[in-house]
């Protein structure tokens, strides 16, 4: 039976069904409970020991109200169906060197809390918080199984924090689900292993359910023995992430939803490896924010779709970030002053064309184009003076549609997240955050507009705005002119149109706004704000741009959007009747009409699969080239614009052991190359090996010439 101590009663239950233990006061068990003395019964304030190398189940534990306290002493594992605390109760459980077990069932919470319920989690003396989930069962981390916002889950101590899921049972993936918890609920310091129970070899999965649900700090991929790889399945949500460590080469990272990524926030975020050798790691999309450095350290990432960096990068033992785009809707979102930088590697695939406008060069170590078009398009911004918004359909089908306030933004972004006037004038003073809109108050008749409003209109094919009061019918049907232009104005509440409602299947039905704006203004991205219904927010649009107001281009597209909020809530950033404070940012991907891309480094590798091209024409004095890598048994591709550095190598690959060298004519296209008698002073580097090859230039491309003596004139 179970031990009592300091004289407190202990009564049990009679054997059958309702067989249980009453729990009050100091309580010590020593040795495994049967079925009959399970599960443990708190009617008061209790302080439980599990005692050194016990390991036992202790049932379905409820604390309704009660101040309850559970000591797991070394070699010790206290197995619960789940932990139920209602109430206002508190409980802690210290972690002496034990483990905290799972017996529960499908679907059921480790911790069933409600509002001003709290579980406690302590590292005592800087032994680790130990949670396994061992059976084949799928488990929340905190729910409130009543219903409605659970309580709290907090972690405290020096100690790491195991958290270790179940392994692969046939194809059932077998998850600790997080959820019901935040950042600052984790306030241990050691770190969290994410892991599992198995052998190794087996698989460990973990799925976030809500958004930045994951520890600060540093996470493991792995059980800290490392055996046993994890897929960590980020799904819809972004998540905050300070270092990342891989405990074992074949641990993954999906997601489930385009708006997720990784979001990089802390100055000593990193993407880690303690492996022998570098193992590589997908990452669907990553996020550096602005103040952040990210160290990439002995692994090698392929950031699968989309990425932005608003802060520093930096590589170490062998580290590397490789961006690999299909095409323009893949994102890549670069600040003016944190472009790529160190050994990062782009790798652009699929048959779209993929526009890179920074404002400065990539510092890539390396280009791979295997498909489509990689193209170097110049400054943020486009010289394009004519925009077309489109709201295809809102959340609600069969209701009016319901809108507010719609800035197309002319600044860039800085490192720390705020805009700057694309001219380096002063910000207008309304725009506490640093930021200028190209459009404010329309002050009355179109000579008279204030400094960015023109020539704005309203098109719908049927229905009207019913806000009629601050619109002029200009002229018949269905075009009108803003008396206060709703898209500037931050007090104009809302636009409301009727019948027929916008559906997307229906293009006649479509809200279609036209501007042209002033010369010269370069627009870098938008934000939309909702009106105050929640139901009939937009939810599909679109955003064109075109240089004469008859061929137009995408600049940006949203599909199935879900506002967080209601109540003039804007889309990207800023609260209900604000400014915005961020921009549906479509920078990246803007192609302007001058010659000013800033390139590449020169030092980049550049390597054109055949059929593909790669487009630095816009590249003022052209993209200058000291790396080239070309597949010989596949062939290259097409360079426009580009031009040889002083000095340089060649890295002939996949080169057969018959293949003769000599005169041979590289399989590469060029268009527009310049500098070309530089090649002579090239090195060859044939399957990884140097020779002794010249390099030379001859009816448009590269060519080795044939054994002998060769004069170069230049």
């Amino acid at each position: 039976m179970c031990e009592k101590t300091l004289g407190v009663l202990v009564a049990c239950a009679t054997l059958g069904v309702n067989a249980a233990t009453t729990v009050v006061g100091d309580f010590t068990i020593d040795h495994t409970l049967t079925a009959d003395e399970r599960p443990l019964v708190i009617t008061g304030d209790a302080n439980i020991t599990v005692a050194a190398n016990v390991v036992t189940g202790i049932g379905m534990v409820t604390n309704n109200g009660h101040s309850v306290t559970i000591n797991l002493n070394a070699g010790s594992r206290a197995n619960v169906a789940w932990f139920t605390v209602r109430g206002g109760g508190t409980t802690t459980i210290n972690f002496n060197g034990g483990a905290l077990g799972d017996g529960g069932g499908w679907d059921t919470p480790w911790f069933d809390t409600e509002p001003g319920s709290t579980v406690a989690l302590v590292s005592v003396d800087g032994n680790p918080i130990r949670v396994t989930h061992p059976t084949s069962q799928r488990k929340y981390w905190n729910r409130n199984r009543g219903g409605g916002t659970p309580g709290s889950v907090t972690t405290s101590g020096s100690g790491r924090c195991d958290l270790l899921s179940a392994s692969l049972s046939g194809t059932t993936k077998l998850a600790l689900i997080l959820c019901g918890c935040t950042p600052s609920d984790w306030g241990h310091t050691g770190g969290t292993y994410f892991g599992h129970t198995g052998e190794a070899g087996a698989t460990g999965y973990v799925w976030c359910n809500e958004a930045n649900v994951l520890p600060p700090g540093d996470i493991y991929l792995g059980s800290a023995n490392g055996l046993s790889p994890v897929e960590l399945n980020i799904r819809s949500y972004s998540q905050s992430v300070g270092r990342l460590h891989l405990k074992n080469a074949s641990s993954t990272i999906i997601r489930e939803n385009t708006a997720a990524a990784l979001k990089f926030t802390a100055a000593n975020s990193g993407i880690v490896s303690a492996a022998s050798s570098v193992p590589t790691l997908s990452i669907p999309a990553v996020a550096v924010e602005a103040g952040a450095m990210l160290t990439v350290d002995k692994v090698s990432v392929t950031v699968a779709s989309s990425f932005s960096n608003l802060g520093t990068i930096a590589y170490a033992n062998g580290g590397l970030l490789t961006y690999s785009l299909s095409n323009a809707a893949d994102a890549i979102g670069l600040s003016a002053t944190a472009p790529l930088t160190g050994a990062s590697c782009l790798v652009k695939s699929g048959a779209g064309v993929y526009s890179y406008a920074g404002d400065a060069a990539l510092d890539v170590g390396a280009l791979t184009v295997n498909g489509g078009e990689f193209r170097l398009s110049g400054p943020r911004g486009t010289t394009n003076r004519w925009w077309r918004f489109t709201l295809k359909q809102c959340a609600d089908t069969s209701r009016y549609a319901n809108i507010s306030a719609l800035r197309l933004l002319d600044g860039v972004l800085t490192s720390e997240g705020k805009y700057q006037p694309a001219d380096g004038t002063a910000p207008d003073p309304d725009y506490p955050n640093g930021s200028r809109s190209s459009y404010s108050r329309n002050t009355g008749a179109p000579s008279n507009y204030s400094r960015y409003n023109w020539n704005f209109t309203y098109q719908q094919g049927n229905g009207t705005p019913t806000y009629t009061a601050a619109w002029t019918q200009r002229g018949s049907g269905q075009t009108l002119e803003p008396n206060v232009i709703w898209v500037a104005d931050p007090t104009t509440l809302a636009c409301e149109f009727t019948n027929p409602y916008p559906k997307q299947s229906d293009p006649n039905t479509w809200i279609v706004y036209t501007y042209r704006i002033p010369e010269g203004r370069a627009i870098r991205g938008y934000n939309l704000r909702q009106a105050w219904g929640f139901s009939n927010y937009p939810k599909y649009w679109l955003l064109e741009s075109s240089a004469d107001g008859v061929t137009w281009e995408t600049m940006d597209t949203q599909s199935n959007y879900t506002l967080p909020s209601s109540g003039q809530n804007w889309y990207n950033g800023g609260g209900a009747g604000k400014l915005p404070s961020s921009m549906i940012d479509f920078s990246s991907q803007v192609k302007p009409t001058t010659q000013t891309a800033g390139g590449l480094s020169s030092s980049a590798n550049i390597k054109v699969a055949s059929g593909a091209t790669f487009d630095a024409s816009l590249v003022t004095g052209g993209q200058e080239v000291s790396a080239l890598t070309v597949d010989c048994s596949a062939g290259g591709g097409t360079l426009k614009g580009v031009r040889f550095a002083s000095s340089g190598t060649l890295y002939l690959v996949n080169v057969s052991a018959g293949l003769n060298l000599s005169d041979y004519a590289v399989p590469l296209a060029f268009v527009g190359a310049s500098d070309t008698g530089n090649v002579s002073s090239w090195t060859v580097r044939v399957n990884g090996s140097a020779r002794t090859k010249r390099v030379s230039w001859r009816n448009g491309g590269l060519f080795l010439p044939k054994l002998g003596t060769v004069v170069f004139v230049r």
